[in-house]
């Protein structure tokens, strides 16, 4: 099982869950040092020492093809792809690639790790992948013609932006998995109390004072990783522990295939 953003918050958490579970974790992990202390850590609280890191910087496709690369050589089969990592920057930043910082690890990251993941998927069939994303993307726009906001950059909406893009991308995904027996499905998993929270309030982080604790956070993303309740289900949102309804415009079929197409443009994948 491969998590992103896993040595913090709610990536920590779901890779806590699922070692305790006895399963062989991956932490994909942009800090060395972080990732090895979340690793030892995990080890040792829950005795499993199937418990690896990859270490990817989410805002570089070099490294995304890198590490997908190391990972398929490195471990034979991929039953649950967790896409966790998400940023919120306060400024408008660049990546290498020339793409908005935001934009590229929150939503063109997940969809070019689990791009260059799916025939390993599909390999380890029956298969899960699971999308954060939140409720706040009934907020969200996209702007084909400023993809990468350039004009006045407000970090929250960038931020309700990806995680529309998400669902539209897991919707899309879903359709285009039918039968392969991989499922895909998205979740928001509540207001919780991380770091990602306090950047999205503008706030020093620690100093929150609100929301879920981590551990809550991770366990509808537990949920959708491994419940046999859900196992043939895919292409839905969930929320507060069930499948619901997603904002309207999610369910623009032509609007999430122009995002796709959009998206292996930017990606040199088309």
């Amino acid at each position: 099982m491969l998590v992103t953003g896993a040595n913090a918050g709610i990536g920590f958490a779901t890779s806590m869950r699922l070692a305790t579970q006895g399963a062989t974790v991956v932490l994909l992990c942009r800090s060395q040092e972080r990732a090895r202390a979340a690793i030892e850590q995990i080890r040792e609280q829950t005795g499993n020492n199937n418990v690896h890191s990859l270490l990817v910087d989410l805002a570089s496709q070099e490294s995304i093809q890198q590490g997908a690369a190391e990972f398929q050589t490195r471990f034979p089969r991929l039953n649950v792809l967790v896409n966790n990592a998400a940023i919120i920057p306060p400024q408008r930043s660049e990546t290498a690639d020339r793409l908005e910082m935001q934009f590229a690890v929150n939503y063109l990251a997940p969809y070019h790790l689990t791009h260059l993941l799916l025939d390993q998927l599909k390999a380890s069939s029956p298969a899960r992948i699971v999308n954060l994303t939140s409720q706040v993307h009934s907020r969200g726009r996209i702007q084909f013609d400023n993809l990468q906001s350039t004009g006045v950059y407000i970090p929250s909406q960038v931020y309700a932006n990806t995680k529309l893009m998400m669902i539209l991308y897991t919707y899309e995904l879903s359709r285009r998995l039918e039968g392969s027996g991989v499922t895909v499905n998205c979740v928001h998993p509540g207001t919780v109390d991380t770091a990602l929270l306090a950047d999205y309030m503008g706030q020093r982080r620690g100093q929150t004072g609100w929301g879920l604790p981590p551990d809550e956070g991770a366990e509808p993303v537990i949920y959708l990783a491994t419940s046999p309740e859900v196992a043939g289900t895919s292409g839905e949102y969930f929320r507060n522990g069930r499948s619901v309804r997603s904002a309207d415009v999610t369910y623009d079929e032509a609007l999430a295939r122009q995002l796709w197409d959009e998206s292996l443009k930017l990606l040199n994948l088309a």
